[in-house]
């Protein structure tokens, strides 16, 4: 009996402790801060419930010298935006693009006193100081991360690439977004069409649906105004499908194109059971459709119509999702072909125009994919239609070739891009 009573105080003292953390850990982070299992949330509300009251650790008469936040990212072996972005506490945002040995001109803007505050409240949120200074990488094809805090005279920075402790990811795009440096990263004031270059330095053009190297970084990078979680599910980066595949990297497993689309389809389901809206669109109009259809998910485009997507809904710039899918020329041609079959399935119009007159034909034609052109004459495109500047998809077939003269088997797809639309 006394052996017993023996066991039973450590056990009574053991439930007390851990009583006493769970309450202090509960008082300090608000349930609100957890967002998709490991995405941090500053600031924000949730549904049914009003703002969340950050913890801030800041006194109120603070100098505004004592603290800052610091933000950079460097290239990568692809098209990585490289910056460094600089906050000080009295809202006033710095931001300069480039690699350190070539910033570009200094962009500025302010944010508030209290938006500052609730983003050094989301660096207390994951516990800052307490994380590492490095986190190693675990592949060489991505930029680095320095991420940095002072505060009343203690100063940290935390250096990441593709691993990073939870939270810290999204606490990034927070600040990326409380900021809104897309407007930078992406306002190039150029309109991206058919007359653009194909090749070259100016061949980017600015922020359009058509753009798909633009449309496929503001899926990733997850800071677009109006980009909501289901447009970065739709395009393929969901958070939990991330998670999924850095989980699986970590455990040194590889990870296959059919993986990835499986967890997709999986997250997508999931965000529209919770009612998340399928005809939402971001500041230039994109939908979750949209972005499915230029990032080549075809999965992803049958369960949002079946979910009752609009497949002929436009953007700002008149775009469509087939028009979107037909100007995909560095994806994967033969899906982006069945992309366009899909929507057609689904009631697209195939002779849907922009605000240019460009149509899907055309793009496709530009594109030089010789599969998404059969797809759309069989469906009854109109090889002589032309747009405003008065020339057909044949001209624009010719005119991306001409200026691709220097990649011979691009030469040879346009080729055979151009029997295929010959065949009519």
């Amino acid at each position: 009996m006394l052996r017993i009573r023996y066991l039973f105080i450590p056990v009574v003292l053991l439930v007390f402790v851990s009583w006493v953390i769970h309450a202090y850990r509960s008082s300090v982070l608000d349930a609100d801060f957890l967002l998709y299992g490991q995405s941090v949330t500053v600031g924000g509300t949730s549904a049914g419930r009003g703002s969340v009251n950050n913890p801030s650790p800041i006194p109120a008469d603070v100098g505004h010298t004592q603290y800052a936040i610091t933000l950079e990212r460097t290239t990568c072996f692809g098209a990585c935006p490289a910056y460094l972005l600089q906050i000080d506490p009295s809202g006033a945002v710095s931001f300069r693009q480039g690699p350190p040995a070539n910033r570009r001109e200094e962009r500025t803007s302010t944010i508030t006193v209290d938006q500052f505050h609730n983003l050094v409240a989301g660096f207390a949120a994951i516990h800052f100081f307490d994380l590492n200074d490095v986190y190693p990488e675990t592949s060489s094809d991505l930029p680095t991360v320095h991420i940095g805090l002072t505060l009343e005279g203690k100063t940290k920075t935390i250096t990441h690439s593709d691993v990073s402790p939870p939270g810290l990811e999204e606490l990034e795009r927070t600040i990326e977004r409380t900021t809104n440096i897309h407007r930078w990263l992406h306002g190039d004031p150029d309109r991206f069409s058919l007359q653009s270059p194909v090749a070259g330095a100016f061949s980017r053009g600015g922020e359009d649906l058509k753009n798909e190297d633009y449309v496929r970084r503001d899926v990733y990078a997850r800071i677009k105004p109006g980009m909501t979680p289901l447009m970065q599910i739709a395009g393929g980066w969901g958070i939990e499908t991330r998670a999924q595949g850095q989980a699986a990297r970590r455990r040194m497993q590889r990870v296959t194109a059919s993986d990835q689309a499986r967890w997709t389809a999986d997250e997508l389901r999931q965000a529209l059971e919770r009612g998340d809206d399928v005809n939402a669109a971001d500041e230039t109009g994109w939908t979750p459709l949209m972005i499915a259809a230029v990032t080549v998910q075809p999965q992803s485009i049958s369960i949002l119509l079946d979910s009752g997507a609009y497949v002929d809904q436009r953007d700002h710039h008149g775009d469509t999702a087939l028009i979107g899918a037909a100007s995909v020329r560095f994806n994967n041609l033969q899906m982006a072909a069945e992309v366009l079959g899909i929507l057609l399935a689904h009631g697209a119009s195939v002779e849907a125009t922009n605000d240019l007159g460009e149509s899907a034909l055309m793009w496709s034609a530009r594109a030089g994919n010789p599969e998404s052109i059969k797809v759309l004459l069989k469906a009854g495109a109109n090889p002589a239609r032309v747009d405003r500047s008065g020339h057909d998809a044949l001209f624009y077939l010719r005119n991306a070739r001409d200026n691709l003269t220097f990649d011979r088997p691009l030469v040879e797809r346009y080729n055979r891009a151009e029997s295929a639309l010959n065949q009519r």
